[in-house]
């Protein structure tokens, strides 16, 4: 019994002194993106997190992500991991790479997360062992397309394809992008991924 009493008190010490330190850290930065603060991005996304996660088995890594992106002064990869947490999907925990590869490629940081939401309802519906959550090299008639050895490969790989293949050729908006990933689409493709754009950002 008092073992259990401890570990509880262990786990409530650690979490309060987590969010204190990191409502410290949203002060000192008073960051803001798009008119929002931080402060307030941070409150939304614990309390999305109390919805869709176990407290105890999915808040540490959370909070993990958010103080990385705090520290670098960077909202966008914490919009990303509160907009995969919302539809647990496997994506949660790669906002940072999905950021970091969409800037050094010069692409839209959204632009993965809404392709992926469009083509596999952010991962839950792919061909087996594939971590291809965006269609990619899918073509008419087939059931399936590229396979990656895991997910930071194909996060690599495709932005980097939509960087050689899109964006150099002027293809840098959804319904650009559209006309050539999914030609047959009657415009609802790209209503798709740009709804996906409003939800990461509000």
């Amino acid at each position: 019994m008092h073992l259990y009493l401890l570990r509880f008190f262990l786990v409530i010490s650690w979490f309060v002194s987590s969010v204190t330190t990191l409502l410290f850290a949203v002060n000192m930065q008073n960051v803001k993106y798009q008119g929002k603060g931080f402060e307030s991005l941070m409150r939304t996304t614990l309390k999305d997190t109390f919805v869709s996660y176990s407290m105890f088995s999915a808040t540490p890594s959370l909070i993990g992500n958010i103080a990385t992106s705090l520290a670098k002064g960077d909202a966008r990869p914490v919009l990303l991991d509160r907009f995969f947490s919302r539809f647990r999907s496997p994506l949660y925990g790669y906002g940072e790479k999905i950021v970091e590869e969409a800037d050094n490629r010069d692409i839209d940081w959204k632009l993965l997360a809404g392709i992926a939401f469009q083509e596999s309802n952010l991962c839950s519906k792919i061909p087996k062992d594939s971590f291809n959550c965006w269609g990619w090299a899918i073509y008419t008639g087939q059931n399936s397309g590229a396979a990656f050895r895991n997910l930071d490969d194909a996060i690599e790989k495709i932005t980097l394809g939509l960087k050689n293949n899109y964006y150099e050729k002027g293809l840098d908006t959804p319904s650009k992008i559209m006309a050539k990933y999914t030609p047959s689409s009657n415009g609802s493709w790209a209503e798709g991924v740009q709804y996906a754009f409003d939800l990461i950002e509000n």
